[in-house]
């Protein structure tokens, strides 16, 4: 369907990343809808086009990440994530610093509690929310050379909180020995 980029209007692309979670200085929302050849019947309704709504985050040094945000339905839910994405929640990730990455998305949600409330749109803000936090993760983990799984687990965050007592096994479907 489209793409939007996003860049923090005012501010330099050469911020200086001391932390160790990553910064991002421009966002990518790309929203696709494919028809669906006979309308597919479902519990909470007829689908007449499947939608997909991937968010790329990038960081001063060029490092990416991607996240997707569940749209599914109604048909016009990628449209309105893809509006709450680049109204709402792209001009609060500009020029925000945090210690580790759960404290990142923590800060993100906290400030976005008021909109979230007041709107009664829970779902598609923590819908958009999880597809910036996936794509956070994704970054730190290219930057630091790992697979995703990897970086969360070594993460103070997730091991401060013990959610895990092993290092989990790797999906079956991960073939390559580097992220790229």
């Amino acid at each position: 369907m489209g793409n939007v980029n996003i860049t923090p209007s005012g501010q330099k692309n050469g911020l200086e990343q001391d932390r160790d979670c990553p910064a991002p200085v421009r966002m990518q929302v790309f929203l696709f809808k494919a028809p669906c050849l006979s309308p597919v019947m479902t519990s909470f309704g007829v689908m007449h086009a499947r939608t997909s709504l991937l968010v790329r985050l990038e960081d001063a040094a060029g490092c990416f990440g991607w996240g997707k945000i569940w749209c599914n339905f109604p048909e016009s839910g990628g449209l309105h994530r893809a509006s709450l994405l680049t109204e709402n929640i792209a001009p609060l990730l500009w020029g925000q610093h945090s210690e580790s990455l759960c404290d990142f998305s923590a800060t993100l949600a906290n400030r976005l509690a008021v909109l979230t409330i007041q709107s009664g749109e829970y779902g598609p803000f923590a819908q958009a929310l999880a597809g910036i936090d996936c794509a956070l993760w994704d970054m730190a983990a290219r930057k630091a050379g790992l697979y995703i799984d990897s970086a969360i687990f070594l993460s103070s965050c997730f091991r401060s909180r013990n959610l895990l007592r092993k290092k989990p096994r790797r999906p079956s479907w991960v073939l390559s020995r580097h992220p790229g």
